[in-house]
């Protein structure tokens, strides 16, 4: 669905012109109905239109719900993106928890690698590092076995800035350079833009100032040869976050409590609730990202 490839690559606004025109009739009741909407609520989520991206997210959870069941976990997926740009990280863990127990239930790989990294980018800003660090490990083993290069080079990326806020730079490093050269493989400029300025950073911190200005050079020269991207007219800004998200680093102060933090070595309860009102995460269980 070339909305969804839209979506990785952070062009929100062409998403939602892609898919402004009605849906057919003869599509109402299909798959693709519920997945339309649920786009329509990412993209809407990512430029804080958060009414209509809600109305999106109703829509396609009714459709899930009743016509297409094993949908659910795309559509909570889609909650927990629409939560994490609003700054309730919270919601987004039990969100994205759902999801990545649905994607296991209906063997949904493609959706687990992703509930997962976004579990782990969820836990980045709640500065769970290691936390960040498993379920990201878990989601790049998945996407690598399933040659999804887009979400290896993302999921590399979120390896590589978790150890540089642990201070293991040697570590974030390594994982932003194969990030770079994931994301270049994929076609991902933005991306290989970013993470190129990251391993210039790394340099930076390291002492090594020739090497950190090569890299932050080559950096910005792609990121200034960008079109209809996040980098347009802010690309020093754009080139210092670790994923495009919009919302501010003041979710660094959320706090979460070590028993909520779900974690990939363990089930999360199959009793979590998928409809109306979320049960809280099991004690001791942790979640991903993406």
């Amino acid at each position: 669905m070339r909305a969804e490839v839209l979506l990785w690559r952070g062009l929100d606004e062409k998403v939602l012109s892609l898919l402004a025109e009605s849906l057919p009739s003869r599509f109402a009741a299909t798959d693709f109905a519920a997945r339309r909407q649920a786009c329509k609520a990412i993209a809407h989520g990512h430029l804080h239109q958060f009414e209509q991206a809600q109305a999106a997210l109703a829509d396609a959870e009714q459709l899930a719900n009743t016509k297409q069941p094993q949908l659910l976990g795309e559509v909570f997926l889609a909650k927990g993106s629409v939560a994490l740009a609003r700054g309730a990280l919270g919601e987004a863990l039990s969100f994205f928890q759902v999801a990545w127990n649905q994607a296991r239930l209906y063997k949904q790989p493609f959706l687990e690698t992703n509930a997962a990294g976004s579990l782990g980018r969820t836990l980045v800003w709640l500065e769970h590092y290691d936390a960040a660090i498993d379920w990201f490990t878990n989601s790049l083993q998945l996407s690598q076995s399933l040659n999804a290069r887009a979400s290896s080079a993302k999921t590399l990326g979120n390896i590589g800035w978790s150890y540089r806020e642990m201070g293991d730079l040697e570590n974030a490093l390594s994982q932003f350079a194969q990030a770079e050269s994931a994301a270049h493989g994929a076609g991902l400029v933005v991306d290989e833009a970013r993470w190129l300025s990251s391993v210039g950073d790394v340099y930076y911190d390291l002492h090594n100032y020739s090497a950190a200005q090569l890299n932050s050079s080559e950096a910005l020269k792609l990121a200034d040869s960008l079109h209809d991207s996040p980098f347009v007219g802010k690309p020093r800004q754009a080139l210092r976050k670790p994923m495009p998200l919009e919302a501010s680093s003041s979710w660094r102060n959320a706090s979460l409590p070590r028993r909520s933090i779900p974690s990939p070595r363990l089930a999360i309860p199959s009793s979590t609730k998928i409809s109306g009102c979320l049960s809280s995460p099991a004690p001791s269980v942790f979640t991903i990202n993406m």
